[in-house]
């Protein structure tokens, strides 16, 4: 059974996830939130983690830096767009 995935419906999620975030959180959940360098034991990322920041608590949502380099943004988006409606 396949899902099909509606590009409306994905914008109006990630928009009230975003919202949700935006919205003035308690200091009680605002002091379980954390950053941290995740690495999991492999060895390339032992030597380069990767930067987590947890935004939210509930629904859980984390914010991942410097995964992937500008160039490799710029390139991604230039090979996306002749395919993008």
């Amino acid at each position: 059974m396949s899902t099909k995935w509606n590009s409306s419906k994905i914008q109006i999620e990630l928009s009230t996830l975003c919202n949700i975030y935006l919205l003035q959180l308690s200091p009680k959940r605002e002091s379980k939130l954390f950053c941290r360098y995740r690495h999991n034991n492999h060895p390339y990322l032992i030597l380069q983690p990767i930067k987590e920041e947890q935004i939210l608590d509930h629904p859980a949502i984390y914010l991942f830096h410097d995964v992937v380099s500008n160039s490799d943004v710029e390139q991604i988006k230039s090979l996306a767009s002749p395919k993008v409606c």
